[in-house]
Protein backbone atom coordinates (compact mmCIF):
# COMPACT_ATOMS: atom_id res chain seq x y z
CA UNK A 1 0.00 0.00 0.00
CA UNK A 2 1.03 3.84 0.49
CA UNK A 3 2.68 3.47 3.28
CA UNK A 4 5.02 0.88 2.36
CA UNK A 5 5.60 2.76 -1.08
CA UNK A 6 6.52 5.90 1.65
CA UNK A 7 9.11 3.99 3.20
CA UNK A 8 7.67 3.73 6.71
CA UNK A 9 8.97 0.72 8.30
CA UNK A 10 6.46 0.40 11.27
CA UNK A 11 3.45 -1.09 9.12
CA UNK A 12 -0.08 -2.78 10.67
CA UNK A 13 -2.18 -4.08 8.21
CA UNK A 14 -5.79 -4.03 8.75
CA UNK A 15 -8.13 -5.43 6.49
CA UNK A 16 -10.64 -3.18 4.46
CA UNK A 17 -13.79 -4.62 6.03
CA UNK A 18 -12.64 -4.64 9.09
CA UNK A 19 -11.35 -1.06 9.10
CA UNK A 20 -15.13 0.27 7.87
CA UNK A 21 -16.89 -1.36 11.11
CA UNK A 22 -13.91 -0.46 13.25
CA UNK A 23 -14.57 2.77 11.96
CA UNK A 24 -18.21 3.14 12.96
CA UNK A 25 -17.60 1.59 16.36
CA UNK A 26 -14.31 4.26 17.08
CA UNK A 27 -17.03 7.05 16.13
CA UNK A 28 -19.45 5.61 18.65
CA UNK A 29 -16.51 4.83 20.93
CA UNK A 30 -17.46 1.13 21.52
CA UNK A 31 -14.63 -1.06 21.84
CA UNK A 32 -16.72 -4.70 22.78
CA UNK A 33 -17.45 -6.93 20.05
CA UNK A 34 -20.05 -5.97 17.30
CA UNK A 35 -21.03 -8.16 14.41
CA UNK A 36 -20.36 -5.91 11.16
CA UNK A 37 -22.21 -5.65 7.90
CA UNK A 38 -19.67 -4.26 5.72
CA UNK A 39 -21.04 -3.78 2.10
CA UNK A 40 -19.39 -1.82 -0.65
CA UNK A 41 -17.64 -2.23 -4.30
CA UNK A 42 -14.39 -3.89 -3.72
CA UNK A 43 -11.58 -4.24 -0.67
CA UNK A 44 -9.12 -7.21 -0.91
CA UNK A 45 -10.10 -10.32 0.98
CA UNK A 46 -8.02 -12.60 3.87
CA UNK A 47 -8.68 -15.29 1.54
CA UNK A 48 -7.20 -13.62 -1.50
CA UNK A 49 -10.29 -12.97 -3.17
CA UNK A 50 -12.16 -9.48 -3.49
CA UNK A 51 -14.49 -8.89 -0.42
CA UNK A 52 -17.72 -6.41 -0.35
CA UNK A 53 -20.70 -8.54 1.12
CA UNK A 54 -19.36 -9.65 4.51
CA UNK A 55 -20.80 -10.55 7.75
CA UNK A 56 -18.25 -9.77 10.81
CA UNK A 57 -17.92 -10.41 14.36
CA UNK A 58 -14.81 -8.16 15.66
CA UNK A 59 -13.93 -6.18 17.67
CA UNK A 60 -11.17 -2.87 17.46
CA UNK A 61 -8.22 -5.83 17.16
CA UNK A 62 -9.19 -8.73 14.85
CA UNK A 63 -12.64 -10.63 13.47
CA UNK A 64 -13.96 -13.30 12.62
CA UNK A 65 -15.70 -13.41 9.16
CA UNK A 66 -19.30 -14.95 9.71
CA UNK A 67 -21.30 -14.85 6.48
CA UNK A 68 -20.79 -13.32 2.95
CA UNK A 69 -21.98 -12.61 -0.48
CA UNK A 70 -21.54 -16.14 -2.66
CA UNK A 71 -18.64 -15.54 -4.99
CA UNK A 72 -18.94 -14.84 -8.75
CA UNK A 73 -16.11 -13.82 -11.42
CA UNK A 74 -16.09 -10.40 -11.79
CA UNK A 75 -14.60 -10.01 -15.40
CA UNK A 76 -11.84 -7.23 -16.15
CA UNK A 77 -11.96 -6.10 -12.23
CA UNK A 78 -12.51 -2.80 -11.95
CA UNK A 79 -13.78 -2.64 -15.97
CA UNK A 80 -16.70 -4.55 -14.43
CA UNK A 81 -17.63 -1.64 -11.78
CA UNK A 82 -17.69 0.89 -14.51
CA UNK A 83 -19.68 -1.85 -17.15
CA UNK A 84 -22.46 -3.49 -15.15
CA UNK A 85 -23.10 -5.95 -18.00
CA UNK A 86 -19.59 -7.67 -17.20
CA UNK A 87 -20.54 -8.59 -13.77
CA UNK A 88 -23.43 -10.16 -15.39
CA UNK A 89 -21.67 -11.87 -17.29
CA UNK A 90 -20.03 -12.88 -14.48
CA UNK A 91 -23.17 -14.21 -12.75
CA UNK A 92 -24.35 -16.06 -15.94
CA UNK A 93 -21.20 -18.27 -15.59
CA UNK A 94 -22.38 -19.60 -12.37
CA UNK A 95 -25.84 -19.75 -13.81
CA UNK A 96 -25.97 -20.25 -17.35
CA UNK A 97 -30.19 -21.13 -16.83
CA UNK A 98 -29.93 -17.60 -16.13
CA UNK A 99 -29.63 -15.85 -20.07
CA UNK A 100 -33.24 -15.49 -21.35
CA UNK A 101 -33.94 -13.41 -17.44
CA UNK A 102 -30.59 -11.36 -18.24
CA UNK A 103 -30.92 -10.23 -22.12
CA UNK A 104 -31.92 -6.70 -20.87
CA UNK A 105 -28.72 -6.59 -19.39
CA UNK A 106 -26.61 -6.84 -22.98
CA UNK A 107 -28.83 -4.19 -24.98
CA UNK A 108 -26.42 -2.19 -26.93
CA UNK A 109 -23.37 -4.29 -25.99
CA UNK A 110 -21.40 -4.73 -29.08
CA UNK A 111 -21.48 -8.55 -29.94
CA UNK A 112 -17.89 -8.79 -30.63
CA UNK A 113 -17.31 -7.04 -27.17
CA UNK A 114 -19.90 -9.57 -24.78
CA UNK A 115 -17.96 -12.53 -26.55
CA UNK A 116 -14.56 -10.97 -25.90
CA UNK A 117 -15.68 -10.94 -22.13
CA UNK A 118 -16.80 -14.19 -22.70
CA UNK A 119 -13.73 -15.94 -23.26
CA UNK A 120 -12.57 -14.32 -20.78
CA UNK A 121 -14.52 -15.64 -18.67
CA UNK A 122 -13.60 -19.18 -20.15
CA UNK A 123 -10.08 -18.77 -19.98
CA UNK A 124 -10.08 -17.59 -16.30
CA UNK A 125 -8.01 -14.66 -17.38
CA UNK A 126 -8.22 -11.33 -14.97
CA UNK A 127 -11.75 -12.65 -13.69
CA UNK A 128 -10.98 -12.38 -9.64
CA UNK A 129 -13.51 -13.84 -7.56
CA UNK A 130 -15.86 -11.29 -5.87
CA UNK A 131 -18.27 -11.45 -2.73
CA UNK A 132 -19.40 -7.55 -3.61
CA UNK A 133 -22.84 -6.49 -2.97
CA UNK A 134 -21.69 -3.38 -4.38
CA UNK A 135 -21.24 -5.24 -7.86
CA UNK A 136 -24.76 -6.95 -6.86
CA UNK A 137 -26.51 -3.72 -7.25
CA UNK A 138 -24.96 -2.87 -10.20
CA UNK A 139 -26.04 -6.26 -11.99
CA UNK A 140 -30.10 -6.31 -10.93
CA UNK A 141 -29.66 -2.39 -12.67
CA UNK A 142 -28.24 -4.11 -15.68
CA UNK A 143 -30.87 -6.77 -15.47
CA UNK A 144 -33.53 -4.18 -14.74
CA UNK A 145 -32.61 -2.21 -17.94
CA UNK A 146 -31.89 0.63 -15.85
CA UNK A 147 -28.53 1.12 -16.62
CA UNK A 148 -25.71 -0.89 -18.73
CA UNK A 149 -22.70 1.27 -17.92
CA UNK A 150 -21.85 3.75 -15.27
CA UNK A 151 -20.47 7.69 -16.21
CA UNK A 152 -19.59 7.85 -12.19
CA UNK A 153 -18.90 5.57 -9.73
CA UNK A 154 -22.09 3.99 -8.39
CA UNK A 155 -24.69 5.70 -10.70
CA UNK A 156 -26.41 2.23 -11.74
CA UNK A 157 -27.08 1.60 -7.42
CA UNK A 158 -28.08 5.21 -7.02
CA UNK A 159 -30.76 5.31 -10.59
CA UNK A 160 -32.09 1.93 -8.79
CA UNK A 161 -32.87 3.27 -6.07
CA UNK A 162 -34.36 6.53 -6.83
CA UNK A 163 -36.63 4.12 -8.97
CA UNK A 164 -37.71 1.92 -6.06
CA UNK A 165 -38.45 4.81 -3.93
CA UNK A 166 -40.43 4.14 -1.24
CA UNK A 167 -42.91 1.81 -2.79
CA UNK A 168 -43.58 -1.20 -0.88
CA UNK A 169 -40.96 -4.22 -1.69
CA UNK A 170 -41.99 -8.18 -1.61
CA UNK A 171 -39.54 -10.03 -0.41
CA UNK A 172 -37.87 -12.73 -2.32
CA UNK A 173 -36.24 -15.51 -1.14
CA UNK A 174 -32.00 -15.88 -1.24
CA UNK A 175 -30.33 -19.21 -0.90
CA UNK A 176 -27.94 -19.32 2.25
CA UNK A 177 -25.93 -22.10 2.51
CA UNK A 178 -22.82 -23.23 4.79
CA UNK A 179 -19.65 -22.12 3.26
CA UNK A 180 -17.15 -24.81 4.43
CA UNK A 181 -15.79 -22.81 6.94
CA UNK A 182 -17.80 -22.01 10.02
CA UNK A 183 -20.16 -19.65 8.31
CA UNK A 184 -22.99 -19.01 5.44
CA UNK A 185 -23.02 -17.96 2.60
CA UNK A 186 -25.46 -16.20 0.57
CA UNK A 187 -26.64 -16.36 -2.87
CA UNK A 188 -28.89 -13.78 -4.30
CA UNK A 189 -28.48 -14.90 -8.43
CA UNK A 190 -32.21 -16.88 -7.93
CA UNK A 191 -34.12 -13.92 -7.00
CA UNK A 192 -32.48 -11.32 -9.37
CA UNK A 193 -32.98 -14.28 -12.25
CA UNK A 194 -36.67 -14.16 -10.95
CA UNK A 195 -36.49 -10.26 -11.63
CA UNK A 196 -35.72 -10.75 -14.88
CA UNK A 197 -37.98 -12.72 -16.01
CA UNK A 198 -40.77 -10.75 -14.64
CA UNK A 199 -38.73 -7.62 -15.72
CA UNK A 200 -39.08 -9.89 -19.57
CA UNK A 201 -42.87 -10.37 -18.68
CA UNK A 202 -43.70 -6.53 -18.46
CA UNK A 203 -43.73 -5.96 -14.90
CA UNK A 204 -43.24 -2.15 -13.96
CA UNK A 205 -39.26 -1.90 -13.43
CA UNK A 206 -39.82 0.56 -10.20
CA UNK A 207 -41.39 -2.46 -8.47
CA UNK A 208 -38.79 -4.77 -9.25
CA UNK A 209 -36.32 -2.68 -8.01
CA UNK A 210 -38.34 -1.93 -4.70
CA UNK A 211 -38.28 -6.02 -4.89
CA UNK A 212 -34.37 -6.54 -5.20
CA UNK A 213 -34.30 -3.78 -1.66
CA UNK A 214 -36.64 -5.64 0.22
CA UNK A 215 -34.91 -9.29 -0.68
CA UNK A 216 -31.44 -7.96 0.28
CA UNK A 217 -33.11 -6.30 3.46
CA UNK A 218 -34.66 -9.19 4.22
CA UNK A 219 -31.27 -11.95 3.56
CA UNK A 220 -29.22 -9.45 5.10
CA UNK A 221 -31.23 -10.01 8.31
CA UNK A 222 -31.07 -13.52 8.30
CA UNK A 223 -27.39 -13.64 8.11
CA UNK A 224 -27.37 -11.13 10.61
CA UNK A 225 -29.29 -13.23 12.88
CA UNK A 226 -27.37 -16.14 12.76
CA UNK A 227 -24.51 -14.74 13.31
CA UNK A 228 -25.79 -13.01 16.84
CA UNK A 229 -27.05 -16.82 17.53
CA UNK A 230 -23.57 -18.02 16.52
CA UNK A 231 -21.83 -15.45 18.72
CA UNK A 232 -24.30 -14.19 21.65
CA UNK A 233 -23.25 -10.56 19.92
CA UNK A 234 -25.92 -8.15 20.30
CA UNK A 235 -24.41 -4.89 18.49
CA UNK A 236 -24.56 -4.44 15.21
CA UNK A 237 -22.44 -2.01 12.86
CA UNK A 238 -23.03 -1.29 9.49
CA UNK A 239 -20.34 0.06 7.53
CA UNK A 240 -19.46 0.43 3.60
CA UNK A 241 -20.39 2.49 0.55
CA UNK A 242 -23.48 0.47 -0.40
CA UNK A 243 -25.15 1.75 2.90
CA UNK A 244 -25.07 5.53 0.80
CA UNK A 245 -28.30 3.87 -0.02
CA UNK A 246 -31.31 5.13 2.17
CA UNK A 247 -33.76 2.69 1.18
CA UNK A 248 -31.10 -0.48 2.50
CA UNK A 249 -29.82 1.54 5.45
CA UNK A 250 -33.84 2.76 6.94
CA UNK A 251 -35.27 -0.60 5.86
CA UNK A 252 -32.43 -2.82 7.79
CA UNK A 253 -32.65 -1.25 10.77
CA UNK A 254 -36.14 -0.93 11.09
CA UNK A 255 -35.68 -5.04 10.45
CA UNK A 256 -33.02 -5.23 13.17
CA UNK A 257 -34.00 -2.93 15.76
CA UNK A 258 -37.33 -4.59 16.03
CA UNK A 259 -35.86 -7.75 17.42
CA UNK A 260 -34.11 -5.57 20.07
CA UNK A 261 -30.68 -5.26 18.42
CA UNK A 262 -28.65 -2.65 19.12
CA UNK A 263 -27.96 -0.56 15.90
CA UNK A 264 -24.22 1.36 15.24
CA UNK A 265 -24.79 3.89 11.79
CA UNK A 266 -21.48 5.47 10.48
CA UNK A 267 -22.65 9.38 10.89
CA UNK A 268 -19.76 11.81 11.12
CA UNK A 269 -17.33 9.84 8.31
CA UNK A 270 -20.55 8.56 6.51
CA UNK A 271 -19.87 4.89 5.09
CA UNK A 272 -17.37 5.00 2.65
CA UNK A 273 -13.94 4.05 1.62
CA UNK A 274 -13.57 7.50 3.50
CA UNK A 275 -13.97 6.59 6.74
CA UNK A 276 -11.18 3.26 6.14
CA UNK A 277 -8.13 5.21 6.79
CA UNK A 278 -9.69 6.65 10.37
CA UNK A 279 -10.69 2.49 11.35
CA UNK A 280 -7.11 1.46 10.30
CA UNK A 281 -6.19 4.21 12.83
CA UNK A 282 -8.43 2.62 15.53
CA UNK A 283 -7.16 -0.92 14.95
CA UNK A 284 -3.48 -0.09 14.71
CA UNK A 285 -3.81 2.17 17.82
CA UNK A 286 -6.06 -0.97 19.56
CA UNK A 287 -3.49 -3.51 18.75
CA UNK A 288 -0.55 -1.26 20.34
CA UNK A 289 -2.06 -0.96 23.99
CA UNK A 290 -3.46 -4.61 23.58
Amino acid sequence: GLAGELGLTQLAPVQHHHAHIAAVMAEHGVTEPVIGVAYDGTGHGADGHIWGGEILACDLTGFRRLAHLRYAPLPGGDAAARAPWRTVLGLLALEPHGAASFQAAFEGVAAGERAMVERQLAAGFNTPLASSMGRLFDAAAAVLGVRRVNRYEGQAAMELEALAGSRPGRELQGRVVRDGTEGWELDLVPPLIELGERRAGGEPVAQLAADFHATVVAATADLVERAVGASGIRTVALGGGVFQNARLLAGLVARLADGGLTMLLPRLLGPNDGAVSYGQAAVAAARSRG
